[in-house]
């Protein structure tokens, strides 16, 4: 494939990447995107990923896109994990509910999420079995995010910053 042959340092010509197929929905317009899409429904999800796949083909671009499949529920998948509530906006990303009432108890009391019960990640995983039972194609992860973001998202933006001066223990221990 196309890509594979770019990270070999096959072709002698870039290749191209247009990413017009996104699972995401930032920059899509509102009208166009399905009220279930990040709710649970994974039919609707597999088929609006498919449908943007096969637009892609469609308009017959030359590029190195190969078609995967997402289990999109936002970036707040692993903070939900840790409690954190998301909202659910039509036509938008599902996106972490900041709280207020953040302390150094939430930080102390906080314990290692089950995939299997806590938060969005049941829905993510049950998403990717509907997607395999229905789909030959891959399945990418989740976004997780990484380990600063997930932060901000468990502890907000400011609290976490004023601890990283004030509390550094408190910030390591979150880490």
């Amino acid at each position: 494939n196309k890509m594979k042959e770019a990270y070999n340092f096959a072709n002698e010509k870039p290749v191209k990447y247009i990413c017009d197929s996104c699972w995401w929905l930032f920059g899509q317009l509102p009208e166009q995107i399905p009220r279930d899409y990040c709710r649970g429904n994974f039919e609707c999800m597999l088929q609006y990923q498919l449908d943007m796949i096969k637009d892609h083909y469609k308009r017959g671009w030359n590029d190195c896109m190969e078609p995967i499949l997402s289990p999109w529920y936002g970036t707040g998948v692993l903070p939900s994990g840790f409690g954190q509530k998301v909202a659910y906006k039509d036509g938008m990303d599902p996106a972490v509910e900041m709280r207020n009432d953040i302390d150094e108890a939430f930080v102390k009391e906080m314990k290692l999420p089950d995939p299997y019960k806590d938060g969005q990640m049941p829905m993510v995983l049950e998403t990717i079995d509907y997607f395999r039972e229905h789909c030959d194609l891959d399945i990418n992860l989740t976004d997780l995010q990484g380990p600063l973001s997930s932060a901000f998202n468990l502890v907000g933006y400011e609290n976490f910053i004023y601890w990283m001066y004030d509390e550094p223990s408190l910030v390591h221990e979150l880490m």
